[in-house]
This record gives structure tokens, sequence and C-alpha cells, in this order.
């Protein structure tokens, strides 16, 4: 799925499997909630990409299962209020990887499972993060 507009309400309990691409991209756009929502067996690309300065309030609840890059990205300049509550398993990258001068207000009580890395800030701001488990 890919989304470029100016507003986007909310994307929410989708289930997709499989795709050779990026799963979920929200680039240069506003949307209020990304949940609920299951990616499975992304193996070429990131899972779920927020770039080109979107502006997303929250991402929670979605489970990324078995991808092949990074779990949840957020770049280019994006803004994320919480990234709370996912699921993120068997990453090759990072599980979540905050990147090109973006800015995350929380990542708070997200599981991520056998992936490279946990959590990545790079050249990026969170304002906090906390009760994460990374195994």
């Amino acid at each position: 799925m890919f989304v470029s507009s100016n507003r986007f309400f909310s994307i929410a309990s989708n289930t997709f499997t499989k795709c050779e691409k990026a799963t979920l991209c929200l680039s240069g756009t506003s949307c209020k909630n990304v949940k609920g929502n299951k990616l499975i067996g992304c193996k070429d690309s990131n899972t779920v990409m927020i770039i080109k300065e979107s502006d997303i309030k929250k991402m929670q609840k979605n489970t990324v299962t078995d991808n092949g890059k990074h779990g949840i990205s957020i770049g280019g300049a994006s803004k994320v209020g919480k990234i709370t509550g996912n699921t993120i398993q068997n990453s090759v990258g990072n599980g979540i990887c905050i990147f090109e001068d973006s800015k995350v207000t929380a990542i708070e009580k997200n599981k991520i499972v056998n992936s490279a890395i946990g959590i990545s800030i790079l050249n990026s701001t969170c304002d906090k993060a906390n009760g994460n488990t990374i195994q």
C-alpha cells in the first residue's frame, strides 16, 4: 500500500503478506493512526516506511514479521508522535529505525524479537524510549 496524499485519517486492521517491495509506505502524508495491521513476509525491502516529511500521530499495535530489512523505518524529516505496542519479529536489519532528521515523541512498549538491531536513532530525535522489550 502506497499513500501519498495530504491527509489520510487511519490505516487500520489490514493484513499484508509476502509483498516484494515496501509493504506499507506513507510518503509526504499526514495520518492520525496506523493501528492493528499485520505485515508478514516482506523479504526484499523495509516493511513499514514513513518518509518525505510525513506526519503520523500514532503507530500502534501493528505486527511486523519476517521482513528483509527494517521493520518500521521513519526517515526523510518525518514526524511520528508515538510508536507503541508494536510487535516486530525476525528483521534482518533494525526492528525500528529513525533516520534522516526525523522526530519521534515516544517509542514505548514495543516488543522486538530476533532482529539484528532493536532500535536505531540516527541523525534524528526521540524524546523518550521506555518499556520496550528487545530479545
